[in-house]
């Protein structure tokens, strides 16, 4: 824009020279239009600049949406899969019960997937002391055992299980860790004073692969025996 005015400035000045016409008003006129042409560049980059900061702005406020999606997108997931493991009788539950689990002890189960993978939802425990942790850990090994029993949630349409577990097996190796240790603080001297004990969900979602065998420990960490109780949660098939 600025050369071009520049070349019009030029060609009247050419001009009143040559024909011996006033062109001065031309002349400022051009001047002032090139000054309010540049004012006029400056509002719109200043435009603009704000425009590139709301933009900038608002990319964030939709990443911070799109991750909040994200969550509830995942967490809409595992409620439609377990409604639809309800709904087909493949939704399970198996538990165990250990009374008197001494001070570090470990309640060791020794679980086999079958042919169809294994959406594990939650672990659950309860205990008399202060506190547990819990982790999983894939291909011990182990002799022995005895089976428990897997119950299906759906008793109108129930699907036998393909998953097996076993309690009071030998082991001899412990595997490889798969998930972080998770831990369930319940404390001493709690609203009801002396040592409360605690229950709730323990861990995070897993998803299984089939034909594997896993080690899952609950221990005790508290410094006092404790009676523990522990449940699973669990739906078999791809998602």
């Amino acid at each position: 824009m600025a050369s071009w005015n520049e070349e019009v400035l030029k060609w009247l000045k050419a001009m009143g020279s040559a024909t011996a016409v006033d062109t001065t008003p031309y002349l400022q006129t051009g001047n002032t239009n090139t000054a309010n042409t540049v004012s006029q560049l400056q509002t719109a980059n200043t435009n603009l600049t704000t425009l590139n900061t709301t933009s900038a702005a608002t990319n964030t406020a939709l990443s911070t949406t799109n991750s909040s999606l994200s969550t509830l997108n995942a967490n809409t997931a595992l409620v439609a899969w377990q409604e639809n493991g309800l709904k087909g009788g493949t939704l399970y539950i198996a538990a165990r019960y250990q009374a008197s689990l001494a001070a570090s002890g470990n309640l060791d189960t020794i679980v086999v997937t079958g042919a169809k993978p294994v959406l594990l939802y939650s672990r659950n425990i309860s205990t008399t002391g202060s506190s547990v942790n819990s982790t999983i850990f894939a291909s011990p090994t182990y002799a022995g055992g005895t089976a428990g029993t897997v119950y299906s949630t759906n008793r109108v349409t129930a699907v036998s299980p393909t998953l097996t577990f076993f309690t009071g097996a030998t082991l001899t190796a412990t595997g490889t860790q798969i998930v972080p240790t998770s831990y369930m603080l319940s404390g001493n001297g709690g609203l009801l004073g002396g040592n409360t004990g605690g229950a709730g969900a323990i861990g995070a979602p897993v998803y299984l692969p089939a034909s594997s065998t896993f080690l899952f420990r609950v221990t005790n960490s508290d410094t006092s025996a404790s009676n523990i109780y522990a449940q699973i949660l669990f739906y078999e098939g791809p998602i």
